[in-house]
């Protein structure tokens, strides 16, 4: 049973700089609305990982895909990691719900999780999930972070829900075995 461990590097509060505006410059005749929208988040500029694996073209596959069959269902990721802030301004409004599950103090969808109405914490054993290290959160925040809100940055797919598993410790370390709990959570719960 092998630990696991959340590294990174302090880097300067976003909070403290003065707003950026975004890169008008950038592809100007690309002409999809999501693209546009998503420009126009006050810290896009500084997301240089968007240009650089062409995540805007992805986007657009999206929306094409979307003139085809507008009813498809938003994906869902699972941020197994040190929780994910479900209040954070730019992740609540893309944070999962258990379609099948009230918070009530009983495991109204029989999964073994009683209230896991946004995830499961396999650290603390309950569904009240918050990120005391804020590693997970930033990870949600790259995957799905909402891309319409006009705060902070865009993530990766803005259209995707986000299900919070916690699998490590707030000091960023954590167990293989937390780890393979978390991912059937997330694989049984879509």
């Amino acid at each position: 049973n092998y630990i696991m461990y959340a590294l990174g590097v302090e880097t300067p509060s976003l909070q403290d700089t003065e707003t950026p505006s975004y890169n008008e410059t950038r592809d100007p005749g690309y002409k999809y609305f999501g693209y546009k929208t998503y420009r126009k988040e006050p810290y896009y500029s500084q997301q240089w990982g968007i240009e650089a694996t062409n995540i805007d073209g992805l986007w657009q596959a999206y929306e094409d895909g979307l003139d085809e069959t507008p009813d498809k269902e938003r994906p869902i990721i699972a941020i197994l990691d040190t929780g994910v802030d479900i209040t954070h301004p730019d992740l609540e409004a893309n944070i999962w719900t258990n379609p099948n599950e009230i918070s009530n103090g009983s495991d109204d969808d029989s999964n073994g999780f009683k209230d896991d109405l946004h995830g499961w914490d396999f650290v603390n054993k309950t569904g009240d999930m918050r990120d005391y290290n804020s590693h997970g959160t930033h990870c949600a925040g790259i995957a799905a972070a909402v891309g319409t809100n006009g705060k902070g940055v865009v993530g990766a797919n803005p259209n995707a829900y986000i299900m919070p598993v916690t699998v490590m410790q707030s000091n960023g370390t954590g167990a293989i075995s937390t780890l393979i709990e978390g991912i059937g959570y997330a694989k049984n719960n879509g």
